[in-house]
This record gives C-alpha cells, sequence and structure tokens, in this order.
C-alpha cells in the first residue's frame, strides 16, 4: 500500500533536519580537529569559509525540500477535494445510503368484503398511486426516496405488469413503504395537497390502508447498480 501525501511530508522534514544536523556537526568536528593540530590561522580560515559554502547549499537544499512538501501538501488537498466532489457526486446519484428526517407513506389493499356491483380495482393499491405519491415527495423537496428498498433514481421506473408492480425491475408486492428524506412538514404538505383527498376517500369507502409518519431520522438504501449508458455521452467543454 502506497505512502500517504502527508507521511512523505513529515519524512522529508525529518531528512532536512537530520541532514543539516550532520552538517552542523561535521563541521564543528572538523574545526575541532583543525584546533587541535595547531594549523595556521589561513587553513583555520579556509575550513571556515569551506563551512560556510556547505551551509549555504545546504540551504538552498532545505528550500528546495521545502518547496516539495507545499507540493504534496496541496496535492494532498487536491486528491482531498475529489475525494469529497465525488462522494457528493454519488450521493446525489443515489449511490449512496442516505439518512436524515422525512416521512413515510404505507400503503396497503384493502381487506373488507367486495361489495356488489363495485369496481374490485377500488380495493387495491395501484403503481399509480405509488407514482402520483412520489411525485408528491419530488414536489416536497425530497432528497432521496425509496419504496420496499428499493432506492428511486433517475431512470427508475414504477409499472404494472399484469396484476403486480415493478420497481427498478424488481417486483414488490403490499405492503408498500414508500420513503422520502426531506423536510417532514414541506413533504407532509405536499402530500396532503396531491395526494392524500383521493386516497383517503377510497380508505373510507373502501377500506385501502394509508398511514402517514413524520420521522425524526429515516435511512434510504444505495441504488443497487450503477446506471449504464449506452447511447448518452458526456458533452465535454
Amino acid at each position: 500500500m502506497g505512502k500517504h501525501p502527508w507521511q512523505v511530508s513529515v519524512a522529508i522534514a525529518f531528512l532536512i533536519f537530520g541532514i543539516l544536523a550532520m552538517t552542523q556537526f561535521k563541521a564543528q568536528q572538523t574545526i575541532a580537529r583543525n584546533s587541535t593540530a595547531n594549523l595556521r590561522s589561513e587553513d583555520i580560515i579556509g575550513t571556515l569559509i569551506q563551512v560556510e559554502q556547505d551551509s549555504l547549499n545546504m540551504q538552498k537544499e532545505a528550500g528546495t525540500l521545502k518547496k516539495r512538501i507545499r507540493e504534496y501538501q496541496q496535492s494532498s488537498n487536491l486528491i482531498k477535494s475529489l475525494e469529497d466532489e465525488l462522494a457528493a457526486t454519488r450521493m446525489r446519484a443515489g449511490l449512496e445510503p442516505l439518512k436524515g428526517p422525512g416521512l413515510i407513506v404505507t400503503l396497503n389493499d384493502s381487506e373488507k368484503p367486495q361489495e356488489q356491483g363495485t369496481d374490485p380495482n377500488n380495493y387495491y393499491i395501484h403503481e399509480s398511486f405509488l407514482r402520483e405519491i412520489v411525485n408528491a415527495f419530488w414536489t416536497g423537496g425530497a432528497e432521496g426516496v425509496a419504496i420496499n428498498d428499493l432506492r428511486l433514481i433517475a431512470n427508475s421506473e414504477v409499472f404494472c405488469g399484469g396484476t403486480t408492480i415493478f420497481i427498478n425491475k424488481s417486483l414488490v408486492v403490499p405492503s408498500y413503504k414508500l420513503m422520502a428524506v426531506g423536510d417532514p412538514k414541506a413533504l407532509s404538505t405536499s402530500i396532503n395537497m396531491d395526494v392524500m383527498p383521493f386516497l383517503s376517500s377510497l380508505q373510507q369507502r373502501y377500506g385501502i390502508k394509508v398511514d402517514v409518519q413524520e420521522v425524526p431520522e429515516l435511512t434510504l438504501p444505495p441504488y443497487k447498480e450503477m446506471p449504464k449508458f449506452h447511447f448518452a455521452t458526456p458533452v465535454m467543454d
């Protein structure tokens, strides 16, 4: 596994300090040796000049290494920014689990005996009911929606095949649990305006079951598969 940029930066910093310390130590050793040998003043001056030159070279090298540290830090910040953007994009696309306050609407078929002469369809939940609730969720500012633990994204479908309902190509059966993350009050207002009058009338007359709950926190699952595009391509600037 590769090292993180911050680990490389720390290593370089230690390297700088080590080299500077070693240079100073060598200079002191050289001066000590020359003093012990009672060298002439011009030899000592030459040694000092060499030590000063070595020090200047090391300072230049230290500046270069510090510049590399800054570059590593900038690279680390860029990687962190890209990772955050990727996470936000995946969340917007429905590819990550999502939690927050929201609304839960549960629907179920009626258990009342069917009255003679009435349309039997009035006793069952239809896919159109689900679509209407989902649309009301989006209108109410939902930031994520799921039905029976199936996350809805831009190309999700809710359709009826005979007497069964399919969502994201998966068969779903009653009861239907529709969940939305967002402002519970705004979601409830949207549901009450767009859907509940019709559902309430069916509930009172035919006995279909409707339950609406505002909750402080719920969790939506991610969309199970990465969306695939066969014809669409991104437009590059």
